[in-house]
């Protein structure tokens, strides 16, 4: 892992850029901001775009970025919502969100998902009542189980942002690294095979939903693999027993490499979610506006790719039916 601080200067330079945003745009998703917000990154610290640019393009690291210290005004953010929706997610802490928009451009683009909140582009994490004992990033009072992000899907995310708005009580995320387990060769080239079934997880509305073709959970270079694994949502094709025993051998290496990092307030780290699972200690919601919360986005490295689930080429909505 790779820690970035920032300094007051640097801090200093970031407000007069998210104020001068503010005042001339809406929102940090609307069309006519993320159409030149490549541009506006320029003007962020050197350190920050060099340290993007090296979790872009190098993997001599376990695939995971923070950049530590932004400035958050505690007051200024509000109080932890009680609800999720697209408007929510996407215009509550606004200067935030130009700033989280303004780093994600020097990775790749945002998108979102027609069944995860009507498409928004920031998903606001946080604990939601009827929610506490699901496999939910809504949920809290159970783990969440580590996964990669949407892993049942060809167009699911080469990167992960994750904003911490507000953690007082240090809740950790999980995290572990491909690169940081090992695998017999027989176990990993039975992973390399097309020998398993992805289902989608809870934050999508057609839950029940599975993949008709098997598919691998190693792929890429077999001495450096990237991987998608679920294991919550995820099986051997019935009645597969050495690929079922793979699995239950990567799971456990994964299990057992995994480590802890408590965001704190003002941190996003990047996750490159070919190479590294995440999920989330449990822990007790108090739903008094002062919960944890995060803000997510999926980065893809190419939005051409998935051109034909989307509606429009400017669109960054890929459609499931």
């Amino acid at each position: 892992m790779y820690i970035i601080e920032l300094s007051q200067q640097e801090n200093e330079k970031l407000d007069v850029l998210l104020r001068m945003l503010m005042g001339k745009y809406s929102l940090p998703c609307e069309e006519r901001f993320l159409l030149r917000v490549r541009a506006y990154a320029a003007q962020l610290p050197t350190r920050v775009l060099l340290s993007l640019s090296e979790f872009k393009y190098c993997e001599n690291h376990n695939g995971t970025l923070v950049l530590r210290g932004f400035h958050i005004d505690d007051a200024g953010i509000g109080q932890t919502p009680a609800a999720t929706s697209k408007e929510i997610d996407e215009g509550s802490a606004r200067r935030e969100g130009f700033l989280l928009m303004l780093l994600i451009s020097q990775v790749g683009d945002a998108f979102g998902w027609s069944c995860q909140r009507d498409g928004a582009l920031i998903n606001n994490i946080l604990p939601l009542r009827s929610h506490e004992k699901e496999q939910l990033s809504t949920g809290s009072m159970i783990d969440l189980d580590w996964h990669t992000e949407e892993a049942f899907h060809p167009f699911r995310a080469d990167y992960l942002a994750l904003m911490c708005l507000r953690n007082i009580e240090q809740i950790p995320t999980i995290i572990g690294s491909i690169q940081d387990i090992h695998l017999e060769q027989e176990t990993k080239k039975l992973l390399f095979e097309p020998r398993y079934l992805f289902q989608m997880d809870k934050n999508f509305e057609n839950e029940h939903l599975k993949s008709t073709l098997p598919q691998s959970v190693l792929f890429g270079d077999a001495s450096a693999p990237y991987v998608k694994i679920d294991p919550s949502f995820m099986q051997a094709v019935p009645g597969d027993e050495p690929a079922r025993e793979a699995l239950r051998q990567i799971t456990q290496e994964f299990n057992k490499s995994l480590y802890e990092l408590v965001l704190r307030q003002g941190d996003v780290v990047f996750l490159d979610n070919y190479r590294v699972v995440h999920g989330r200690k449990a822990f007790p919601p108090r739903f008094d506006g002062t919960d944890r919360w995060l803000k997510r986005v999926n980065i893809t490295s190419d939005l051409r790719k998935s051109r034909v689930l989307r509606q429009h080429h400017s669109s960054r909505m890929i459609v499931i039916t």
